[in-house]
């Protein structure tokens, strides 16, 4: 997210006009409505005459002087596709033809399909400009106004008691905002300017001294005017004091499911122009910059149905492109091998970039994952039949570099994982190489040939299931400090809506004509992943320094590596635009790289996971009156007291704490 330098230094630094742009023709929705009929009729006739002749003739006999352009609003709104280049190849929409219906052609009377309006208009979607000389300029710009309007607004209200914006504000800080996830640096920026001038002094000279007449009036305004929930007026836009709590679910609900905001042609996208009943997922064009939502709303559809997954979507995807290994641990059934095939699925282009591997309790070498050279034909080297090897060596091509390619092991721990795993830990951390034989190129029993050796691709990404019962193994400190550990587990709460209407999980709504619907994505993916984006964040600095300090005790303590790889994992979060707290993302980090390590006896443990779980506590009165008793309360009262600022670690340590009072031993794992 943008610092308030950064954001300051994008306006000053931006050439005339760039900023939100809708054409500037009316944007009245009777009006828009008016020009779509317009259309339909031209659509009647013979087409034989000039259609900028025959829209100005028709707008003049049917309410006002307007010309053809106006069409660029109705494709804005959903009533009119664009069919080609020319105005005159356009067509009215499903949208248009519901709304004539419920009008019965008088669209004048607006109430019979308000909802209608507010639907479309939450729709708008900024991807690019309609007048093509000016493109190059807003490119950049890639959101859904209206919600990043509300989201400002709502924000702001809950601070000062005014849900208020000014037309000002809105031209000069939400007009220059380029993409959702900017909505803090936004409002930061509103509440500075409304500060007096004695305060914040660096940035009310800065704010002063932008020349705000580069960036023309954007008229968004004038289309929200139309809209049920807001007032928009010379004094600015502001929430129906009625439709407060409407507006927050609306909120909520878009950024639970967001719409795709990566289209690169918003006019030509069925996707917005179809009610939302109406929608269908399709697959992205090469190039496209990364997004997690897209997947997350396909995994909550009827469509797949893999569901409760929400928060654990994106720590998943985080902590991918933070390190290519992760862990998957918990109850057995509760969708881990099910989200990496997903993803797995969604983002790739074949079949061919995943395998899916079941690990045996007979592992004992490398042999089952890296195959070895024949000993009864030294040309030959041997392909494990599961296809790791195989993966491997594709992933290693040139051409298949901005692919990405998953190896998945099954239930990881039916056999020490170090016996078989031992060569992907030393290369993933050495950038050494997988050393498979002796010669310079080997064949295999398919024809495949075999190099010598192989450096961990970049695009190589394994994630390992993890099941704990009498069967399995404990994994080592090594392993698990050289991965991110993700807990599922699922709360009676989840259970309940499952049974209320149980559904099989339909893994094929993923692709589309067997290929990924978010391959699209793939290459921007890798390049996150090999980007390693570090933070300053303060708030992670003290929580790692104080853990430090209490692991040290029990010889828990973390490395170096642990500790850019936690920084690094911060930063992923934050990039990919969660909606997580920075409390959140710290608890995040916490759960998932530092208390995995921790197990042992209970005279080991329980001071420690005491003093952890005080560090857990935002409330200084609270922590000092409880002292140490905070794992004496309920799993319920950790879940929703106001006074843990990290309520999935302190959860877990509950549950560790019990464990150990009870059985005398604890382990992450096993909690």
């Amino acid at each position: 997210m943008n610092t308030i330098s950064n954001r300051l230094t994008q306006i000053e630094n931006a050439i005339q006009d760039e900023c939100w742009y809708i054409t500037k023709q009316t944007l009245k929705f009777e009006s828009l409505c008016i020009a779509a009929s317009i259309v339909e009729t031209y659509n009647t006739t013979d087409r034989s005459s000039n259609f900028e002749t025959f829209f100005s003739n028709m707008a003049i006999e049917l309410y006002a002087n307007s010309n053809h352009r106006l069409t660029n609003n109705c494709y804005y709104v959903g009533l009119l596709s664009k069919k080609g280049k020319q105005y005159s190849q356009s067509e009215t929409t499903e949208t248009f033809e519901e709304i004539k219906k419920r009008c019965d052609s008088e669209f004048d009377k607006v109430e019979k399909y308000q909802d209608i309006i507010d639907r479309q208009i939450e729709k708008v979607f900024l991807s690019h400009p309609v007048d093509k000389e000016n493109e190059s300029i807003r490119k950049d710009i890639r959101l859904n106004p209206l919600f990043l309007t509300l989201k400002v607004i709502l924000i702001l209200g809950e601070l000062t008691g005014n849900y208020l914006i000014s037309l000002s504000e809105f031209k000069n800080f939400l007009g220059t905002t380029k993409i959702y996830s900017d909505y803090t640096t936004t409002v930061i920026l509103i509440w500075i300017s409304r500060l007096p001038k004695d305060q914040m002094v660096e940035v009310h000279n800065r704010i002063n001294n932008i020349d705000f007449s580069k960036f023309s009036n954007n008229r968004l305004n004038k289309l929200f005017e139309n809209l049920s929930y807001l007032n928009v007026t010379k004094e600015g836009i502001s929430f129906k004091p009625d439709k407060i709590e409407i507006i927050r679910q609306k909120i909520l609900e878009y950024e639970l499911s967001e719409q795709d905001l990566l289209s690169t042609d918003f006019l030509e996208s069925k996707k917005h122009i179809k009610s939302s009943k109406d929608k269908q997922e399709v697959p992205l064009e090469n190039g496209d910059p990364f997004n997690h939502k897209p997947f997350t709303k396909l995994c909550n559809s009827t469509e797949v149905n893999l569901k409760n997954l929400d928060q654990l979507i994106p720590r998943f995807i985080a902590s991918l492109a933070t390190k290519p290994f992760v862990l998957l641990s918990g109850l057995s059934g509760s969708g881990k091998t099910k989200l990496a095939q997903a993803f797995a699925m969604w983002i790739c282009e074949t079949k061919e970039q995943y395998k899916i591997i079941p690990v045996g309790a007979d592992w004992i070498n490398r042999e089952p994952l890296l195959g070895y050279t024949n000993a009864l034909n030294e040309k030959q080297y041997v392909l494990p039949e599961n296809g790791a090897l195989k993966l491997i060596i594709e992933a290693s091509k040139k051409e298949n570099q901005n692919k990405p390619y998953f190896l998945i092991l099954d239930e990881m721990n039916l056999s020490h994982v170090e016996r078989y795993f031992a060569d992907f830990l030393s290369v993933m951390e050495s950038n050494d190489s997988f050393k498979l034989h002796n010669s310079v190129l080997l064949e295999a029993q398919d024809g495949t040939e075999v190099a010598a050796s192989y450096k961990w691709p970049e695009n190589l990404f394994v994630v390992g299931t993890v099941n704990i019962d009498e069967t399995t193994y404990m994994f080592s400190p090594k392993v698990l400090d050289r991965a991110s550990v993700i807990e599922f587990r699922v709360d009676p709460e989840n259970m309940d809506k499952f049974l209320k209407s149980p559904k099989p999980i339909d893994m094929d709504g993923l692709v589309e004509n067997g290929v990924g619907k978010g391959a699209g994505m793939a290459a921007d993916f890798i390049k996150k992943s090999t980007d390693k984006p570090t933070t300053d964040n303060v708030l992670l600095k003290d929580a790692l320094t104080s853990l430090f300090k209490q692991l040290s005790v029990i010889g828990a303590e973390f490395g170096y590596r642990t500790a850019i790889e936690t920084n690094q994992l911060f930063a992923q979060l934050d990039e990919l635009d969660t909606e997580f707290t920075d409390q959140q993302m710290v608890d995040i980090i916490i759960m998932q790289k530092l208390l995995p390590k921790i197990h042992g006896s209970r005279k080991k443990l329980v001071d420690v996971l005491e003093e952890i779980a005080v560090s857990c506590v935002d409330d200084k009165n609270f922590r000092e009156s409880e002292n140490k008793k905070i794992l004496d309360h309920s799993i319920d009262f950790i879940k929703d007291s106001a006074h843990v600022h990290f309520n999935l670690s302190l959860e877990k340590l509950k549950r560790m704490y019990d464990n150990c009072i009870k059985n005398g031993f604890a382990s992450y794992a096993e909690a």
